[in-house]
């Protein structure tokens, strides 16, 4: 019987997986007045994300006006600004101001979810 044998090294590196970082950065506590009927355009925040987020992006609104509704615009690097758009309703202005609260996650499943939250004065 004939018999080889040989003797390998192998490293383990810290592995990739886990959560990934998600950091919102708000434009201001306090975002720009606001009148009823008039259509809005205002930087909430820029979203940057590292490379262990999986995209696309979820993100969760709560607080705002009526008629108040939100845009994700990709920077292509990392980062998405996020943007008011559409016009507060007539009748909002009795319940100002208004905190909005975002909250984002990634796309990825269980411990690996990715996730941050903010809060916004209006």
């Amino acid at each position: 019987m004939n018999k080889a044998t040989a003797t390998f090294t192998v490293n383990v590196l810290a592995g990739t997986g886990g959560a990934g970082v998600i950091t919102i950065t708000p434009s201001d506590s306090q975002l720009p007045d606001e009148t009823e009927g008039q259509p809005t355009n205002d930087v909430v925040a820029v979203v940057s994300v590292d490379s262990k987020v999986v995209l696309p992006l979820n993100y969760e609104f709560s607080g705002q006006p009526d008629g108040v509704t939100f845009q994700e615009d990709d920077n292509g690097d990392g980062s998405f600004t996020i943007r008011t758009q559409g016009s507060p309703s007539v009748g909002d202005a009795a319940g100002s101001p208004y905190t909005i609260d975002l909250a984002v996650t990634d796309s990825a499943v269980g411990a690996a979810r990715a996730r941050a939250r903010t809060r916004v004065l209006r």
